[in-house]
């Protein structure tokens, strides 16, 4: 399996004085998530960290991954019905899975997931789709994607983690790894600063994933950072076809050669063998027979 690179940054942004976003990188676990915590001081930071522990703690007890968020939505209730002060907590998600040649996502409310990837047509996608109101709008045809990203109540969710709902919606793929994909989880901080397009622009950037993380952060500062903003950046490299061995050190014995080769060029190597064989068959035929003929007659005239 090809070990992904990652990054993880997180701004309180200009307009609050605390941090309710919570993100967590477990390269063990391989897993990645972003949680936006809403319900006030204190609140939101609980509920966003709750739900990143209780999802390590599902997947170190092999739990899938949308059965550990489910978990981390009725672990936030108790805790928000058990205590009067954080009545009414709850966190969005955005969670990558690492499944080795593939990869699950799961999202809840507004926190997001691009993929990059400058071999594809397009090179850049978004992989989640907002649990919000202006979504809706926009499924709908009320509005395009203009009004959308300019909308006044575009911070308005349809889901959340804690919510008072019994059962929540959380969408989830598996998708399969391609060479060079960096993979963006954001909470909205970002996302509600810049457009697709812009945050495109800045992924295209042939930089180390730390440095597309600091922009990324900046850019969203200096459009007014009136939100937390928490990008965490997975890479995926490129996989290597090359032979580690050199032409020195290379067995040259049969079996070698054929264990080393690849289908593609072993097929036509069985298919050179058995021409040479057809070819020459009936020459070793002739053979055989003109010396059984002469040793016949060398016995009859002894």
């Amino acid at each position: 399996m090809v070990t992904a690179s990652f990054t993880a940054k997180t701004d309180p942004g200009k307009q609050r004085s605390n941090n309710e976003d919570c993100f967590l990188c477990d390269e063990a676990l391989g897993v990645w998530l972003v949680a936006d915590g809403m319900g006030g001081h204190n609140c939101g930071e609980v509920a966003s960290r709750i739900a990143a522990d209780t999802i390590a703690n599902g997947l170190k007890d092999n739990h899938s991954l949308t059965r550990a968020v489910n978990n981390a939505h009725e672990r936030i209730r108790a805790q928000s019905n058990e205590n009067v002060e954080q009545q009414g907590m709850g966190t969005t998600l955005v969670a990558l899975h690492d499944l080795g040649d593939r990869y699950q996502i799961c999202w809840v409310g507004d926190s997001r997931i691009y993929r990059w990837n400058p071999n594809d047509e397009p090179p850049f996608q978004q992989l989640s789709r907002d649990h919000s109101y202006v979504q809706e709008l926009l499924d709908s045809g009320a509005i395009n994607q203009q009004e959308a990203d300019q909308h006044p109540q575009k911070n308005i969710i349809t889901q959340s983690l804690g919510c008072p709902l019994d059962t929540i919606r959380i969408d989830s793929e598996i998708l399969e790894w391609q060479d060079g994909d960096i993979l963006l989880l954001c909470s909205d901080g970002l996302s509600d600063e810049l457009n697709n397009e812009e945050i495109a622009s800045l992924l295209e950037q042939p930089l180390p994933t730390e440095d597309l993380a600091n922009d990324l952060i900046e850019a969203s500062l200096a459009r007014g950072g009136r939100d937390n903003i928490t990008v965490v950046l997975v890479n995926r490299p490129p996989t290597s076809t090359t032979c580690a061995c050199t032409s020195e050190t290379q067995p040259t014995s049969i079996n070698s050669i054929e264990s080393n080769s690849t289908p593609e060029s072993s097929q036509p190597a069985q298919l050179t063998i058995n021409s040479l064989y057809s070819r020459n068959s009936g020459r070793l035929v002739l053979t055989i027979l003109g010396l059984l003929l002469l040793l016949y007659l060398s016995v009859g005239n002894g």
